[in-house]
């Protein structure tokens, strides 16, 4: 249900019944998975208490699998000792749970002046005093970097993703706004906005992602 993004579900007698997106309402309904982890939002944004009652009414042949079955969520290792018991796999499962370190993300010695997460919750941007945008991959255990992105001439105050998530925009105290491409694997300028006479230090999306609105130290807004 939840590591793969597509999920095709057919009847009995082999007739095609949706997908995991257009059955979205149905299989939160009868699993209580809740339809963000569906769509791939991940793990680690659920409550630890939330992600364990996702297999109250999960049926298992083998009790142990019950906590087996847990072990990718969490994103935890724990050798698979069948015959130990339902109870005592659920009471492992639950240490290595407590004993497993956070994800922690570093940005060296730079301040990080401003935060977005990806409309899919995959990717978080940050701006830095270094004067880039970095993305890092919420995916990953170590919480990696997937791409540094260049450009800016100063300390990069402000970030947000457009609606869409394939468009980072960013604001510098070398007063420009860059618009990023986040599927190209370089992180492409695809726009460069000019005309602020200061430090750019909050960028906005209209819902529809049609418009940019930066606000910048000199009073103004610009669309």
């Amino acid at each position: 249900m939840l590591a793969p993004r597509t999920v095709e579900f057919f009847s009995r007698e082999g007739r095609p019944l949706g997908d995991k997106k257009a059955l979205e309402n149905l299989v939160h309904e009868i699993t209580g998975i809740a339809t963000g982890a569906l769509r791939g939002i991940p793990m680690s944004q659920f409550e630890i208490n939330e992600r364990l009652s996702w297999a109250n009414l999960r049926q298992t042949t083998r009790g142990e699998d019950e906590a087996y079955s847990l072990i990718g969520v969490f994103g935890i290792s724990m050798p698979v000792l069948y015959g130990e018991g339902r109870v005592n796999a659920i009471k492992r499962l639950r240490r290595e749970i407590s004993e497993a370190p956070e994800p922690k993300l570093e940005d060296d010695s730079n301040t990080i002046w401003d935060l977005a997460f990806s409309p899919d919750g995959r990717t978080l941007a940050s701006g830095s005093s270094d004067h880039t945008v970095r993305l890092w991959d919420l995916q990953s255990a170590t919480g990696a970097v997937q791409r540094l992105l260049k450009g800016h001439k100063n300390s990069v105050y402000a970030v947000a993703f457009s609606p869409d998530g394939t468009t980072l925009a960013s604001g510098s105290s070398d007063a420009t706004i860059r618009l990023w491409d986040v599927r190209s694997a370089a992180g492409a300028v695809l726009r460069l906005f000019e005309g602020h006479r200061n430090t750019v230090n909050a960028v906005a999306f209209l819902p529809d992602g049609t418009t940019l609105a930066p606000g910048s130290w000199d009073h103004t807004v610009m669309l």
